[in-house]
Order: C-alpha cells, then structure tokens, then sequence
C-alpha cells in the first residue's frame, strides 16, 4: 500500500496493518524503507521517512471515502469527526481495497460496522454493495442487473449503534453518502475529499460527485 506523493514525487511504498486490543482498534502504516532496514542504524530515528509513518485510531473516523481505478486498485482517503481528512492511501490491484474494508468491518465487531454494510455472495464471500442508479426518468435501476463497466466509487461511514459515537458534525453529514440508508443513492453534490475536489468540478464530474485519480 503506497502513499501517493504530490507533483511529480515517485509515491511512498509501505506496510498497512490494523492492530486491535481490548479498547481501541488502529491503522498503522509504515513506509518500507522502516520496515525493512534499508536505512542506517544511525540514521534510523532520524529518519525522515518518519514524518510519513501514521498512526490512526479508527474511534476518530467518521468517513472512508474509497475511490476505485479500474487499472490501478484504489485508493482510500480517511475523514475524522473534526473533518481532517488523512493521507490517501493507494492500494494494488487484486482486490486488496475490498480486502481491506473486509478485515475493517470484521474487527469493528461487535460494537461498530460500516455502513453500507458489505455484502456477502454466494461463491465470493464479501463484495462491495450494488448501488441504485437513477436513471433519467427518475425511476431505479440496480447496478446488479448488468455488468460494471466502470469502477464504482463509495462513502462508507463508521457508526457504533447506541452509543455517542453515531454523533456527527454538521458539516460531515454533508459529505456524499452521509446519513443515507445501505442501499444508498449516488449524490449529485460536490464531493469533500479535497483530493477529488482538486481535480473534479460540479459541471463535468461523475455522478456520484468524486473523481479521484480517475
């Protein structure tokens, strides 16, 4: 998994990990040049690979907005409840972003899920849920009824029914996706990554509002 770099800085290739205790779940990342020993033991503190290495508490994410590349994986940007939004984080190709999202939802258990939920088939074990796109005349269609042929993007939120935490600010619940039910609708409105922003405009974006790396 790789941090993606700005201009035209080659991105950071690393290790991503989810560790879990009895209180708190976390994400780590950590480039591979820490992880590996390629630099000096002298150096290794000084490091300035470590000014990228995160450390992420999942109670204080509100947001995963996944935005998926047909010939390049995917990339996952994190939204915390005060709105900072993390360092996107690129996965392969290979179904490593679904993977991901997978060992996430199982370890939010039995407190915490995703929502939309993942969806579990036949044969395939955990998939990503089938949007209903509006079609023109305003009636619904279901991705499932025909085959993708593109890479769909989505908001899961991280709620924890009946606690505090399903408290979101304001500005949040504006966000694509926030609030809606599983089953969501694609949104017409400007996303909030700021990365997708950067590069999208409200009059020649997709759908959906987001047009990360697309």
């Amino acid at each position: 998994v790789s941090l993606p770099q700005r201009d035209d800085m080659e991105a950071i290739p690393g290790y991503l990990s989810l560790h879990q205790t009895a209180d708190i779940m976390a994400l780590k990342w950590t480039p591979n040049q820490l992880m590996n020993g390629s630099v000096g033991d002298l150096d290794y503190e000084k490091s300035v690979y470590w000014d990228y290495a995160m450390t992420i508490r999942l109670e204080e994410i509100v947001y995963l907005h996944c935005h998926q590349q047909v010939d390049s994986g995917g990339t996952v940007v994190l939204v915390s409840q005060d709105g900072i939004q993390r360092p996107p984080l690129r996965f392969p190709r290979g179904g490593h972003l679904l993977q991901f999202l997978s060992c996430l939802e199982n370890g939010l258990l039995p407190h915490g899920q995703l929502d939309p939920p993942l969806w579990l088939q036949r044969g395939k074990g955990k998939v990503f849920p089938k949007l209903r796109k509006r079609s023109p005349q305003g009636s619904s269609e279901s991705a499932s009824d025909k085959e993708d042929e593109e890479a769909t993007d989505y908001v899961f939120r991280i709620i924890y029914p009946g606690t505090q935490s399903e408290f979101v600010p304001q500005d949040l619940m504006d966000a694509p996706g926030a609030g809606l039910p599983p089953m969501w609708q694609p949104s017409t409105r400007k996303s909030s990554c700021s990365s997708c922003s950067q590069s999208g405009s409200s009059d020649g974006g997709p759908a959906n509002g987001c047009s990360h790396e697309r």
